[in-house]
């Protein structure tokens, strides 16, 4: 709204006003569209506001549709402010836990592209053959990841030479031994 003057002519049903409540205060952030499924309503987040302070509050809205430009999903959360000393439209930094999921560690070299370019890794299967399994990226580490929808407990990766076999190739595992280098057969 406008600031109205003396002596400023008014439209009937204009704006003269715009009246806030910050009590609770709502805080609007962007989140990436891999992380929107692992959020859920009334979670307990912590905000990190200027000047030093913290303040707890909860997620309150979750948007359902994604921002054209960013494809970032907007989420509010709100934080008590009953005195209103915090003011309203400032910078903060929120940290939201996250549903967890079920992850392993890789080395970012393991992963590689199918041929419709869908981000995989390749794994030997119960009949040492060879099969490609997309993956999700849920953390980063520098030269490892935290990926996801890939595999279950048991499965054997193919670091070492992935990128030289084929889907569906039968294979004899070797396993590595990180620290010296040094290959074995695992099976026949």
């Amino acid at each position: 709204a406008k600031r109205v003057e003396r002596g400023d002519v008014l439209t009937e049903g204009g704006i003269v006003a715009e009246m806030i409540d910050t009590n609770p205060l709502t805080l609007s952030v962007d989140v990436s569209e891999k992380n929107r499924e692992r959020l859920a309503l009334n979670t307990k987040v912590t905000a990190y506001l200027l000047g030093g302070e913290t303040a707890t509050g909860n997620i309150s809205y979750i948007s359902s549709i994604a921002d054209e430009r960013t494809r970032t999903f907007e989420v509010k959360v709100n934080i008590p402010n009953e005195n209103f000393a915090r003011p309203a439209g400032t910078t903060v930094s929120i940290d939201i836990p996250l549903k967890p999921v079920k992850a392993r560690k890789i080395r970012s070299s393991d992963l590689g592209l199918d041929d419709e370019g869908t981000l995989g890794i390749k794994i030997i299967d119960e009949s040492e053959r060879v099969k490609f399994v997309p993956i999700s990226i849920v953390g980063d580490e520098g030269d490892y990841l935290w990926v996801t929808d890939a595999y279950n407990d048991n499965v054997r990766l193919i670091s070492t030479g992935h990128p030289f076999v084929s889907d569906g190739a039968r294979v004899i595992a070797v396993k590595t031994d990180e620290e010296t280098g040094t290959a074995t057969i695992e099976s026949q």
